[in-house]
């Protein structure tokens, strides 16, 4: 017949303090998945937002650009105009002097 294991009271307190141990780590490492968890989500948020406002100011560049665009050929179609008129005036300046 086997002998019975016989524990101290020593020992049975050591095992249920370790015990006691484990359980605290246990919570405080399911307590920092939690943590770990909501500030991946908090950064995978931050990540959409930031290329959400990037394909914002994108978008706005460009349309800076093309209004930059137009504006600049409307100066050009202006300044073709003006061109054409001083043209015009100095053939009609000439057609009214004495030849």
């Amino acid at each position: 017949m086997d002998k019975p294991i016989v524990i101290s009271e020593q020992l049975q307190a050591q095992l249920a303090q370790a015990t006691a141990q484990i359980e605290e780590l246990k919570k405080k490492n399911e307590k920092e998945k939690v943590d770990m968890a909501s500030k991946a989500m908090g950064l995978s948020l931050s990540v959409s937002d930031l290329q959400a406002l990037k394909d914002k100011i994108k978008e706005a560049d460009d349309a800076a650009e093309a209004g930059q665009y137009s504006k600049a050929r409307l100066q050009l179609k202006a300044g073709v105009s003006t061109i054409a008129q001083a043209d015009q005036y100095a053939y009609d300046l000439l057609a009214i002097l004495p030849k």
